[in-house]
């Protein structure tokens, strides 16, 4: 269904796209996604247009974008947005105003510099998306500690006062400054003006430009009772006056201002000063500070929760009220408006209007003037069935109070899923509404325009004007095909549709075959609720991949198989096939295939007797997508007083386990079980407490199983090997592959000829994970030492161990702790008498922002493999895992570029070693001849030392900084930044010094 979109993107990247054939540094991404942050921030200009701006991730880390947009449905800045800025790390909660010179400034928290805590960024573009102050923006506040939730007004002169909310103080928050000029200098000084300290907590602010080069603020004071504050700030940063908004007892919340004619500034709250309810008030002030209503105005006083008041004006010097109103006693709220004029007194309905009285809530009103003295209020609808289906309506209200259009509000769009967040603007004699909306469900932001007659100028439901691929990618699953790696993975980018299952092909040289960011392994994707999950795959016999998996969206859970091939024909039909009719619900199925039949087994749901219901296993085969095994597929175990659950399938062997003991079966192609072998499966381990998860692996002697093991009270790691008979090959209960003091568990096996390799994190200091292996012969004995060989033992986590045997030596990769995010790291072990590691330590396959985890290896060729993690650099306010990949040279590790493509831009590569003591290198490449400048920053964001300014040839070179800043001082341990400007780009990375 996206097809379109994706393609479009590609082309949208191509610079991105140069980069993927090379392997570059930190991996290439292969489910990635844009990951839209839509924070309501636009700016209307004279002409007509409006500039929207916003966050994403399509690059990777969280940049912004801006567009500006007609009113014909135009992206008028092309299709791609403008960049604003892609520091590493965070760039989100954009605000923007248009400034009086034509320009637009926009202001961001920035974690770049503090990526705990964030800064505050500015920068200003003219009318046709240009850059006028330096890349990365100007810093208006880098102090310690969190600055958040800005806003921002206009001068006159092209420059703009923006606020925010600021810890640095002990004791609580406080609201602080900066006036920007149209030049980009800061007129208040370094770090911004303490605009409300006084004791206590300020925040929850609202703004206005003052019409005389000045600001209003208004804000809650909160020194145990939350009151309202009000103050004016003068262009130099002087306050002009302060007063008490709203003093009474108890409190008061969610102010918010507009400005009528020249001088005077209405403002709304909520106010719990009669009840705990909350009811709506309002006062006015001139600019000097006087109160121009005798007392506050009781906008709406009654039951139920009154909340999220918003404000404007009117050209005759009246106000508008909306707000969020539960009087009619259902846990739902609708939207109510009021009209008071200039001398506080109610123009409307003692009760104000109510907009809307459908069921399920309408929420987040937005309002803008008319010039009739009506006004348009646009919000959230949920009358089509409450959350994840609220659609966007508005009304108009006219000089009386009267009801313009149809009851309950005009549809602006009702496409299907969640619509929200409007945003309603006036420009020119138009006005465009903007929301954001998971129609096709990652968020997508569209636009729709009306004109001075109401009448809407674009198409029905609104105007796409971007569009990004939202949610998350885990649990992949990694087999090669000769040299690709193909993945399969749980995709949640289509919301409350449901998740799906995608997969990818990466070729050697990095490409991948199906479009960026997977195939969708069904076709279908528009039924809610069919969420697939627990997705098992396996190799495809004629190339790709096949999955099964547990669909929800049926009265119970039914398991569904899919088998695509290497040019992404679905070869089950469009949305796979059903395994089994049986009635009940079918949980967890495995997927395997012994030549081109495929095995799908489960848990089904049975009946025992009386009330009893408990699962049991079942299989099927499947032959060119026909059920071979009847509609139900077989009943393999059933009928019993006890749940068994499938954990894992290798070839025609099938591992369950019950509440506490594991099994392995063996199937004939007839769906019987084999000779010799147990009718309900070989016990593979009855020891006291606790055994689970059973996987498996295929030897040259038979099936090697290892499984999780309580029986001594602590998690450890077992294995067993059984022949093809049924036979047990080693002790009754399994061997001990780890099974030391504290916990063992994360394992993972590889085997190579008659060498059997395992690996685990390790709990037994007592402290952190560390990583252990041991390698075993086809008689179960130790090979190694008893205690096991350590690949990394240090003073932090090192966890989610992967694993790959080789000729002679085996690669060892894990998530390692020991920086600010968890690292991909990896080992290489030669498999002599001193068990030598030719790479050191170990190499860093990704060191990138944020956490990346549980690595994946395979092979490729007998001289490389290939690693795929999940990787979590784009997650803002909220976790976002994607996955990437990278290209390992079985002997040389991750610094091997022998395969990579010359560089068509610019790159930058992670340093090495990292972390570093007390050296270390740092490689780029250009395209053309250039001059290169590299920097070296501290985490605060000061330079520490200017490495290279001067002309390179094209091509990849090295430099190195011995970790010593401008003055030959060697400097501290702690996390660096090293910048590369050249050939018209600034790239920068993350290294760790370690001392």
């Amino acid at each position: 269904m996206r097809l379109l979109r994706i393609v479009l993107f590609i082309a949208m990247t191509t610079m991105f796209f140069a980069q993927l054939t090379a392997w570059q540094t930190n991996g290439i991404p292969i489910r990635q996604g844009e990951n839209i942050e839509w924070f309501r921030s636009a700016a209307p200009l004279e002409d007509g247009s409006v500039v929207y701006v916003w966050s994403d991730t399509k690059l990777g880390d969280r940049d912004l974008w801006a567009q500006r947009v007609d009113a014909n449905g135009n992206n008028v800045w092309g299709e791609d947005p403008i960049l604003v800025d892609n520091k590493i790390d965070r760039q989100e909660d954009p605000v923007i105003i248009a400034t009086t010179d034509g320009g637009m400034i926009i202001a961001w928290v920035d974690f770049s510099q503090q990526p705990i805590y964030g800064d505050v960024f500015a920068q200003k573009l003219n009318a046709n998306g240009e850059l006028q102050w330096q890349e990365g923006g100007v810093p208006l506040c880098t102090a310690a500690n969190v600055q958040i939730s800005l806003n921002i007004v206009q001068d006159l002169d092209g420059g703009a006062y923006v606020i925010w909310v600021d810890s640095r103080n002990p004791g609580g928050s406080d609201i602080y400054g900066s006036h920007v000029n149209a030049n980009g200098e800061d007129i208040w000084g370094t770090n911004g003006m303490a605009l409300a300290n006084e004791a206590g907590e300020q925040y929850s602010h609202t703004f206005w430009e003052d019409g005389q080069g000045g600001a209003i603020l208004a804000y809650v004071s909160d020194t145990g009772a939350k009151n309202l504050k009000a103050r004016r700030i003068l262009s130099d940063g002087t306050m002009d006056w302060i007063i008490d908004l709203c003093d009474v007892d108890m409190d008061q919340t969610g102010v918010k201002m507009c400005k009528s004619g020249d001088s005077t500034f209405g403002f709304a709250w909520r106010d719990l000063r009669n009840e705990n309810d909350g009811d709506i008030y309002a006062q006015s002030v001139d600019i000097d500070g006087n109160f121009l209503w005798d007392e506050d105005v009781v906008v709406y006083q009654g039951t139920g929760v009154q909340e999220n008041p918003r404000v404007t004006s009117s050209e005759d010097g009246n106000f508008f009220v909306t707000w969020e109103d539960k009087r009619t006693g259902t846990f739902f709220a609708d939207i109510f408006a009021q009209k008071i004029d200039a001398d506080g007194n109610l123009l409307w309905d003692s009760d104000g209007i109510q907009l809307s009285d459908g069921e399920y809530d309408e929420l987040n009103p937005r309002l803008r003037a008319d010039n009739n003295g009506g006004c348009y209020i646009v919000w959230d609808d949920g009358r089509e069935g409450g959350h994840n289906y609220e659609d966007i309506y508005m009304q108009h209200l006219t000089s009386t109070g009267g009801i313009s259009w149809e009851q309950n509000g005009r549809v602006v769009c009702n496409a299907q899923l969640e619509q929200f967040s409007p945003l309603i603007n006036s420009a020119g004699d138009n006005t465009f509404i903007c929301w954001g909306d998971r129609r096709d469900g990652s968020i997508g932001m569209y636009y729709q325009v009306m004109d001075a007659n109401d009448d809407f100028l674009l198409a029905d439901n609104g105007v796409e004007f971007y569009w990004g691929m939202e949610g998350d990618a885990q649990f992949p699953q990694v087999f090669n095909q000769g040299e690709n790696a193909v993945l399969v993975w749980n995709d949640t980018r289509y919301g409350h549709i449901g998740n799906r299952a995608f997969m990818q092909i990466i070729r050697p040289n990095g490409e991948t075959v199906f479009p960026y960011n997977g195939l969708n392994m069904t076709e279908n994707l528009d039924t809610e609720n069919a969420n697939q999950l627990n997705i098992d795959a396996y190799d495809c016999h004629v190339g790709g991949a096949a999955a099964t998996w547990e669909q929800e969206g049926e009265a119970y859970p039914r398991v569904y198989a899919q088998a695509v091939d290497d040019e992404g024909n679905r070869l089950w039909g469009p949305d796979g096939v059903a395994v089994s009719s049986a009635s009940r619900s079918q949980e967890e199925p495995k997927i395997s295939r012994v030549g081109s039949d495929y095995y799908v087994s489960w848990a089904n749901l049975v009946w025992f007797g009386g009330f009893d219901y408990t699962f049991g296993v079942f299989i099927q085969k499947i032959v060119d997508g026909a059920l071979q095994w009847g509609d139900e597929g077989i009943a393999l175990i059933s009928n019993n007083a006890m749940d068994y659950f499938v954990k894992d399938m290798v070839d025609d062997y099938i591992l369950f386990q019950d509440i506490e003991d594991v099994y392995v079966i063996r199937i004939d192609g007839d769906g019987n079980v084999a000779p010799n072998w147990p009718e309900t499966g070989l016990v593979l381990c009855n020891a006291d407490r606790v055994q689970k998860d059973p996987k498996g692996v295929m030897t040259d002697d038979g099936l090697l199983i290892t499984w999780q093991d309580n029986r001594d009270s602590t998690a450890a790691v077992y294995g067993q090997l059984i022949d093809a008979d049924g036979n047990i090959q080693w002790q009754e209960n399994g061997v001990p592959i780890a099974s030391y003091a504290n916990d063992q568990y994360e394992s993972q096996m590889s085997v190579y000829g008659d060498n059997y390799y395992f690996i685990w994190s390790d709990f037994r200091t007592g402290n952190d994970e560390d990583v252990c292996m041991q390698k075993l012969d086809s008689d179960g004995l130790y090979q190694w030492d008893d205690e096991g060989l350590w690949i990394v033992q240090q003073d932090s986590s090192q966890a989610k161990p992967a694993l790959l045997a080789g000729d002679g030596f085996v690669l060892a990769a894990w998530e390692d702790s020991n920086v600010l995010d968890s690292d991909i790291r990896i080992k290489r072990i030669n498999d002599d008498a001193d068990h030598t590691s030719p790479w050191g330590p170990y190499q860093v396959v990704c060191s990138a922002i944020k956490a990346q985890e549980d690595p994946i290896i395979v092979p490729a060729d007998p001289d490389y493999s290939t690693m795929i993690w999940t990787d979590l650099r784009s997650s803002g306010k909220d976790s976002v895992y994607g996955l990437y990949a990278h290209r390992i040279h079985n002997e040389m590790g991750v610094g091997n570029k022998e395969e990579s493509v010359p560089a068509v831009t610019a790159t930058l590569e992670q340093n090495f070693p990292n972390p570093f003591n007390p050296e270390t290198n740092i490689v780029f490449s250009i395209p053309s001849k250039s001059n290169v400048e590299i920097n070296i920053y501290n985490i605060k964001g000061q330079k520490v030392k200017s490495l290279v300014n001067e002309q390179y040839a094209p091509g990849r070179h090295k430099v190195v900084w011995n970790g010593r800043d401008q003055n030959n001082n060697s400097v501290s341990s702690g996390i660096y930044f090293y910048r590369l400007n050249a050939a018209g780009k600034n790239l920068t990375r993350k290294m760790v010094l370690i001392k």
